[in-house]
């Protein structure tokens, strides 16, 4: 048996259950048996390992549930957030960056994915839901290719000892426009036409996407800390085919789904002028909308989405930060939770600060609804944001009942923070550990990390990897992947993003 004394000063066990003073979690084989007073726990269990300790904030670990795993921001690679549209052209500023992002140079997916790991371990975050992109990097057999990449992650995972639920997406139509891209490539320059077909053509037909997933899925069945999900890239980007193939075998397997969905103004232009404004209930349909399944961003939802939503139980991760980045917009969060769809947030690669800091993440979210929002939708308190990031993170990570909470039969996922730093230089002896913690938490504050009931890291060094060289080696991978662009390519994407954003001129795509 291995046992663990978690305690500290304060033991936040949940959003909407009060602060205990002067408390410790005690966590045996990986497991929450009991939560009381320190002293009692310490009396009742001599010589037991512990962590935390005086001056210390206990807390469940924090739930990130979308992301991407790019160790290396867009911005470090070289390719910046969106700027203003050039004159006399209507903003396009989310599909002109992601026509930036066909260039996306492919790093390591190993070290790429582990790096990402231990940023997030470091910023308090103890599981992650990983929507994984395909990188390129071996795009030749491309089943074999997706799949070793698929498994370098996941190697990459376990070394990192984080929980996690790997969602690798796919996509099979209008890559590169959402109404279609055979016209869009036709109308095209013809010395970019050949690039452009290559670009929009699926590597591997769908069919082979699904059994990969099923296989992943099967092989993860049993595993403590991995798991595996479906995504669809985002409702504009799947056929019929695809989105009635993934609703099938979701269902057949009682596996969850992760996908984007009405991210952008020209997003939601898409839905109303060649959807009929009937996505959702495509999506419906085809038994991809339900209590498994989850959205990313969600900005653009209109209220009979939110009511859809609502009905099936599915849920939206509110990624604050990427939105406004990327010019996207501020979800309608409020109207959602008043609504009662479940709501978690995530990062999405895209933190404010470019840092993966998720209490930076709960604050902006915080930020944000009290600025946005019906008068008939109360805003959320902070405690009340910190429960959509626990409890809403664990349904859409498919771990609603074991993770999200500290109490007896939970997982032992806890951070501790410190209370010392949190406070500093000052502060009133009765200031409330909410808005302290809401107000000034930032991964710095973070001492130690724990997943399953193991210390990954400890006084902020990390327990059993080596991060000065992962970082080294993961800078010298994405310095030889920017090694291999070429001048052509990068032209070619250059004017690629003007045709794109030329193309969205059209007055179907401003009619609100």
């Amino acid at each position: 048996m291995s046992d663990l004394l978690v305690h500290g000063d304060i033991v936040l066990t949940a959003a909407d259950a009060p602060p205990l003073l002067d408390a410790a979690v005690l966590v045996r084989d990986g497991a929450v048996t009991t939560v009381g007073g320190r002293d009692e726990l310490l009396r009742a269990h001599p010589g037991v390992a512990e962590a935390g300790g005086d001056g210390m904030l206990v807390l469940p670990g924090l739930i990130n549930a979308h992301h991407h795993g790019m160790a290396i921001s867009s911005v470090q690679l070289g390719y910046p957030d969106p700027g203003p549209p050039e004159a006399g052209l209507r903003d396009t500023a989310f599909e002109s960056w992601m026509a930036t992002m066909l260039a996306l140079d492919a790093v390591d997916p190993y070290l790429g994915t582990l790096a990402k790991d231990v940023l997030l371990i470091e910023s308090g975050v103890t599981a992650h839901l990983h929507m994984h992109f395909p990188s390129g990097a071996g795009a030749g057999a491309a089943e074999d290719a997706y799949a070793a990449e698929l498994h370098a992650a996941l190697r990459a995972h376990r070394d990192s000892g984080q929980r996690v639920a790997l969602a690798p997406h796919w996509s099979d139509r209008s890559k590169l426009v959402y109404d279609g891209d055979a016209a869009f490539i036709a109308a095209l320059p013809p010395d970019l036409q050949g690039r452009a077909h290559s670009v929009a053509c699926p590597r591997m037909p769908g069919g082979a996407y699904i059994a990969t997933i099923r296989e992943l899925h099967r092989e993860l069945r049993d595993d403590p800390l991995l798991s595996a999900q479906f995504a669809i890239m985002a409702p504009q980007w799947a056929s019929d085919e695809l989105v009635e193939s993934v609703g099938a075998a979701a269902a057949e397997l009682a596996a969850n789904i992760h996908l984007h969905a009405l991210e952008s103004p020209l997003q939601r232009a898409w839905d109303e002028a060649f959807a009929g404004g009937r996505e959702l209930e495509r999506l419906e349909r085809a038994r991809i909308l339900g209590e498994r399944s989850a959205l990313a961003h969600g900005v653009w939802l209109s209220d009979a989405d939110i009511e859809i939503l609502a009905r099936c139980g599915s849920a939206v991760v509110h990624n604050c930060s990427s939105n406004l980045r990327l010019a996207a917009g501020i979800a309608p969060l409020r109207h959602l939770v008043a609504a009662g769809v479940p709501v978690a947030l995530g990062l999405d690669d895209m933190g404010a600060a470019d840092d993966d800091d998720m209490f930076a993440e709960v604050r902006m979210a915080h930020l944000m609804q009290r600025v946005r929002g019906r008068e008939a939708h109360p805003r959320l308190t902070a405690a009340a944001v910190y429960g959509l990031m626990w409890s809403g993170g664990a349904g859409v990570m498919g771990a609603g009942r074991t993770i999200g909470r500290l109490e007896p039969g939970r997982r032992g996922d806890i951070v501790v923070v410190d209370l010392g730093a949190l406070a500093a230089p000052y502060s009133v002896s009765d200031a409330g550990v909410w808005e302290l913690l809401l107000a000034r938490g930032k991964a710095s504050h973070v001492d130690t990390v724990i997943v399953d009931g193991r210390v990954l890291m400890r006084g902020r060094e990390l327990q059993h990897l080596d991060r000065d060289a992962l970082m080294a080696e993961v800078a010298a991978a994405a310095a030889a992947a920017v090694a291999r662009r070429t001048p052509e390519a990068a032209a070619w994407v250059e004017r690629m993003g003007r045709e794109i954003a030329g193309h969205y001129q059209a007055p179907v795509w401003h009619q609100r």
